[in-house]
């Protein structure tokens, strides 16, 4: 193994660490909540900004050492795959580049999928509850209401 592949996997691992031990504090503390309200405390605070800060403090050093990894690589000049292309690989300079046709299937089954759920929400009447919520929280912040 290369020392390039190695520094990828590593990297790679330290941050998928990361994401599911961020995944895992942020279950526990909505688990936390939920005992809590089957308890009859209706109004327990579940992520409020200590609770938060507390899940982000005890990662800072792993995210700190995950920065330092990826600033070394930075400046060693380990890259993508992309990079190691040979010459007659590459697109031409100036060349448009068009997507291929799963991608572009992709992206228009997203659009359209999305335009769906916001006239199903339209529809339902979400668009009023969000009108009403963002009207109500603009007026606490200015001091109106």
């Amino acid at each position: 193994m290369t020392r390039k592949k190695a520094y990828q996997l590593v990297l790679s691992l330290l941050l998928a660490l990361i994401a599911c031990l961020l995944i895992a504090g942020v279950v526990r503390l909505y688990l936390e909540g939920a005992a809590a309200r089957a308890a009859g405390d209706l109004f327990y605070p579940v992520f409020t900004r200590e609770k938060m800060a507390a899940l982000f403090s005890s990662l800072l050093p792993l995210a700190a050492v995950a920065a330092g990894f990826s600033f070394a690589g930075a400046v060693l000049g380990i890259r993508g795959e992309e990079a190691e292309r040979p010459a007659q690989c590459r697109p031409a300079a100036g060349a448009p580049q068009r997507p291929g046709r799963r991608l572009r299937l992709l992206r228009l089954s997203l659009l359209l999928l999305s335009v769906l759920l916001i006239a199903a929400g339209v529809r339902n009447g979400g668009l009023e509850d969000v009108l009403t919520k963002a009207s109500a929280i603009c007026m606490e912040c200015i001091g109106i209401g």
